[in-house]
C-alpha cells in the first residue's frame, strides 16, 4: 500500500521580497523565452540545433549588452535555469 502525504505552504512575505520575486520570475521567464524563440528560429532555418552550452554563452553575451540595469543585479541562477531545464525537455 502507498502513502501520500502532502503539505501546503504559503509564503508571508513582505513588499521588498515580493518585488524579489517578481524580478526572478520575470528573469527566468525571459531565459526561457529566449532560449525557445532561438531554438525555434534556429530549427526553421534548418541549422544545427544549438547545445545547452551554446545557447548559454550567447544569453550570458545578450546579458552584458542588452539588458537593463536593474535586471543585471540578479543571480545569474535565474537566468541559467529555466534555458537549461527546457533544453533537457526538448532533446
Amino acid at each position: 500500500m502507498n502513502v501520500i502525504c502532502s503539505f501546503k505552504t504559503e509564503l508571508d512575505l513582505n513588499n521588498y521580497q515580493k518585488t524579489a520575486c517578481l524580478r526572478y520570475a520575470g528573469a527566468a521567464r525571459y531565459a526561457y523565452n529566449w532560449g525557445l524563440m532561438r531554438k525555434i528560429a534556429v530549427r526553421k532555418a534548418g541549422e544545427k540545433v544549438p547545445t545547452a552550452i551554446d545557447l548559454h554563452r550567447e544569453l550570458n553575451t545578450l546579458k552584458q549588452t542588452e539588458l537593463s540595469e536593474d535586471d543585471r543585479g540578479l543571480s545569474g541562477a535565474s537566468f541559467e535555469l529555466p534555458e537549461l531545464n527546457y533544453l533537457r525537455d526538448m532533446a
